[in-house]
């Protein structure tokens, strides 16, 4: 991915399932942040990723 660009998953895509430790105060205020925003937790991870990706480029 270059520029702009973002990853677009399709329904159809496969998707890697993993487990990861978080300390479970900072889950706690991620889930009532993601909430008040009507966001999805693991579509901030995604997205957090994708930034981390295009950083580190």
């Amino acid at each position: 991915m270059k520029g702009n660009q973002t990853m677009q998953l399709r329904p159809s895509e496969n998707k890697i399932i993993r487990t990861y430790t978080i300390d479970p105060k900072l889950y706690e205020e991620v889930k009532k942040c993601a909430d008040k925003k009507g966001r999805i937790i693991s579509s901030i991870i995604h997205q957090s990723l994708e930034k981390f990706v295009q950083a580190s480029i």
